[in-house]
């Protein structure tokens, strides 16, 4: 819904990554050319970190990339010791060279930690995308600073990277919805383009 509201928005030139762990990857590919009737070219399923080239990234509007694939290509960037210096850019992966419109990151409850190699290279995406959404259906519940970790990943406004912050959960609510109120006149739903909820029962 999110990524057929942006197409809207911004028009056919949107272009997304998804960050999926490696089991759902063709699930996600699937289901994304069905609801926005993508082509297969404009599909970008990443089974292998090979996979990620200019040629194929040109033509592709959704890149859908796992956890794993993701780690492998930011590490292979990274100097080997602190004396390294860091690559030319153009010798970077060009995952991470690209501009996107929106990073979504699923099972984002795994970039908690924001010590591991999966949270600079989530953040390192993050930083190139105008908009990003993290899912989870696993509560992290066990500690404020869970979520500020995966605020702080994301690439969230200073205010939401504070375990304080996420202590006053019945403020977070509704401080959300009033952020999002004004901008809910945009898209309406008739315009997203998608098949009824019926089609897909």
């Amino acid at each position: 819904l999110t990524l057929a509201a942006l197409h809207v928005l911004h028009g056919r030139r949107t272009r997304a990554v998804f960050a999926v762990p490696t089991a759902t990857l063709r699930q996600w590919a699937e289901t994304l050319r069905t609801w926005l009737r993508l082509a297969d070219r404009q599909v970008l399923c990443v089974s292998v970190g090979a996979d990620v080239t200019e040629e194929a990234l040109a033509h592709a509007s959704v890149v859908i990339v796992s956890h794993g694939i993701v780690t492998t290509l930011f590490a292979a960037d990274r100097p080997k010791d602190r004396l390294e210096v860091l690559p030319e850019p153009e010798k970077v992966s060009p995952l991470f060279r690209q501009e996107l419109t929106l990073l979504v990151v699923d099972e984002a409850h795994l970039a908690r930690n924001t010590s591991t190699v999966l949270c600079a290279a989530l953040e390192r995406l993050a930083a190139t995308a105008k908009y990003r959404l993290a899912l989870s259906g696993t509560p992290v519940v066990n500690w404020s600073g869970d979520l500020a970790g995966i605020a702080s990943v994301m690439g969230a406004p200073q205010q939401y990277r504070t375990p304080a912050f996420w202590g006053r959960k019945a403020a977070v609510s509704e401080e959300a919805l009033e952020m999002f109120q004004a901008h809910l006149h945009r898209v309406s739903e008739d315009e997203l383009g998608l098949p009824k909820l019926t089609e897909r029962a």
